[in-house]
């Protein structure tokens, strides 16, 4: 493990060389990500409103603000595990400031549960983007919970992003997903973005019918406001 991690470090320091990052946001050279537009993003940082069938969701940012579009964007489609680090920094100033404690504080045992993607997808961008944030959640926020990826996708459907209004959205996740492994005790199902809140919902009805209570959402980023 120490060894990957060290050829991925070097890996990562000759790609910084060959190709200097630049600012996904404003296109400053030194960061992807630079510390001015981290302030822009964090001045706009939202709560996420009540979600039926979530005991509570957290969230970093606001899927609203144009940078955090780009990066979510950036990850899930063009595979820029180089803004893994970004994730990590957004996780480590929603955790220093948040005013209340985290939705699963207090926990004695907490699973994470990424929400699966399409396989088809999936193939086609070269990343399970869902499981690798459950990755970077696990190792900046929940070091001592296991990922146990309990579900999967049982039929393909358009893309929520596609879908305008919020039946559409419900409908289009109704039975998309399958439970590959029963889970008792409090699970955090594990997303890129919220906008309705559907496809946590229909996953944690899963979680729920095969024993998991309490069921927590936790994302990157939300397109809901209170």
């Amino acid at each position: 493990m120490q060894v990957t991690r060290v050829m991925q470090a070097v890996g990562t320091g000759i790609a910084d060389i060959l190709f200097p990052p630049f600012c996904v946001g404003c296109d400053a050279s030194g960061a992807w990500v630079c510390p001015s537009c981290h302030g822009s993003v964090f001045s706009l940082q939202q709560d996420v409103p009540p979600v039926p069938g979530i005991d509570r969701v957290a969230a970093c940012v606001p899927y609203g603000h144009p940078l955090v579009q780009r990066v979510i964007k950036a990850i899930k489609y063009d595979r820029a595990t180089c803004l893994g680090p970004t994730l990590a920094e957004w996780m480590r100033i929603t955790r220093d400031h948040r005013t209340e404690p985290w939705p699963w504080a207090g926990a004695s045992s907490l699973t994470i549960v990424p929400l699966p993607s399409d396989a088809t997808r999936k193939q086609a961008r070269g990343l399970d983007h869902t499981m690798w944030i459950a990755e970077w959640v696990q190792r900046t926020l929940l070091p001592w919970a296991p990922i146990v990826p309990a579900l999967e996708r049982v039929r393909e459907v358009p893309p929520q992003a596609r879908l305008g209004s919020d039946v559409l959205r419900h409908a289009n996740v109704d039975g998309v997903f399958g439970l590959v492994r029963p889970l008792d005790g409090p699970v955090v199902l594990v997303d890129d973005v919220m906008t309705t809140g559907s496809t946590l919902q229909e996953a944690a009805r899963i979680m729920r019918a095969s024993g998991a209570r309490p069921v927590y959402g936790f994302v990157i980023a939300s397109g809901r406001t209170v």
